[in-house]
């Protein structure tokens, strides 16, 4: 007796249906598949803020966090408990794919870029997979997504249950919630924001330029974003509404009045001259009356009003 055909499980349709479609992971096969002969890309660390320039500095970006997930075990607590050996190799796996200026220079920075990188994926594992609430990120497979290892990730996933993990997490909501102006940036940051702010003032002046039949105004570089602009960009929403209540109610402010930024600096730079030059005043009285003998002179705390700082009791 023939049986009917089994038909495939409906719940495989509905975990397809419901299963929300995510961003794949980093690899950069283009620079781990380097071969040896091949250059090493070179970028421009700068040793004061750790930002890279040139061509590659995206990519090096990108590659900072693959080699602190691909690398760096999750089990440590913290970037100090990272062996210095294991520092060591990262620091080693960075030189061998980019050729980095001065690369003594800026190890420590470039290393605190990827201990920042490390951070930043535990707490999306956190986030995303221990402590998800939607079904399509709970049937996601984090062990196949990211390469990690079974047993490191179930021990992490244990360290993340416990109620102490439990009281460190309602903190940082806690302390998150101030925030009442979030932004809508992508990981490229203020300094993609003020490319492509760029890009569209340049593009607005070159047709500007045609139709006013002026080719010289294309060659002049565009002039610097302000941030006030860049602050109310980042936070619209692609709708065209704010992100908040209170990122509309500055930003209302901020069109009602446009100079409004450049009167906050100069009431905060009058205010630094004017507390600057009380101290001064304040040392000038001082030797005054070392000299006179504190006589006939008083010169009252220096924390007071500049106009009524120092007068002659006579």
């Amino acid at each position: 007796m023939a049986t009917d055909p089994t038909s495939p499980p409906q719940s495989d349709g509905q975990s397809e249906a419901t299963s929300k479609r995510s961003r794949t992971t980093t690899r950069l096969r283009t620079l781990t598949l380097r071969t040896v002969d091949q250059p090493r890309p070179a970028v421009y660390v700068d040793p004061a803020t750790g930002r890279a320039s040139g061509p590659m500095r995206e990519k090096f970006h990108s590659y900072l966090g693959v080699v602190a997930r691909e690398k760096v075990p999750i089990i440590h607590n913290n970037w100090k408990d990272v062996p210095e050996t294991l520092k060591e190799i990262v620091w080693n796996d960075i030189l061998a794919k980019f050729d980095i200026a001065e690369a003594t220079k800026v190890k420590t920075k470039v290393m605190s870029t990827v201990a920042t990188r490390w951070r930043q994926f535990k707490s999306t594992l956190t986030s995303k997979f221990v402590f998800a609430k939607t079904e399509g990120q709970q049937t996601q497979d984090v062990v196949t997504k990211y390469g990690l290892d079974p047993e490191a990730w179930k021990q992490f996933e244990e360290t993340r249950l416990t109620p102490n993990w439990e009281g460190i997490r309602k903190r940082a909501q806690s302390i998150q919630k101030h925030n009442d102006c979030p932004h809508v940036l992508s990981r490229g940051g203020y300094d993609l924001l003020e490319k492509k702010l760029l890009d569209q003032k340049r593009k607005r002046i070159q047709e500007e330029a045609l139709l006013s039949e002026n080719p010289a105004s294309v060659d002049e570089p565009p002039s610097p974003i302000k941030r006030h602009v860049k602050w109310k960009v980042a936070r619209t929403r692609a709708v065209g509404n704010m992100t908040s209540d209170s990122a509309q109610e500055i930003a209302d402010k901020i069109v009602s009045s446009p100079i409004c930024c450049n009167v906050h600096m100069f009431k905060y730079f009058v205010m630094k001259m004017t507390a600057r030059c009380v101290f001064l005043c304040h040392l000038f009285c001082v030797g005054l009356l070392r000299r006179a003998g504190n006589a006939g002179f008083v010169c009252t705390p220096w924390s007071a009003r500049h106009t009524e700082h120092c007068h002659w009791t006579t």
